[in-house]
């Protein structure tokens, strides 16, 4: 059997039109038993967050990720 559990990973996020502000978050992750697969998960998952700015006509993305905290939040044997 495999273990297999959600984790709520908190972090914040660094956008690319702010470069001082931090913005705090959190995700739900899916990680075989292994908190720091699921960090490593939630880590590449914001980094790939983009918006267009309609405004300035230009793409913005997530330039930094800090760890805050990773908690379980269910377990299950499959």
């Amino acid at each position: 059997m495999k273990t297999k559990r959600i984790y709520k990973v908190e972090f914040e996020e660094k956008w690319s039109y702010d470069r001082t502000a931090w913005i705090q978050d959190s995700i739900n992750v899916l990680a075989n038993g292994d908190a720091a697969a699921a960090i490593k998960k939630a880590k590449k998952s914001v980094l790939r967050k983009t918006f267009f700015d309609e405004e300035h006509k230009r793409l913005e993305k997530v330039t930094g990720f800090r760890l805050l905290s990773v908690d379980t939040i269910a377990t299950a044997d499959i």
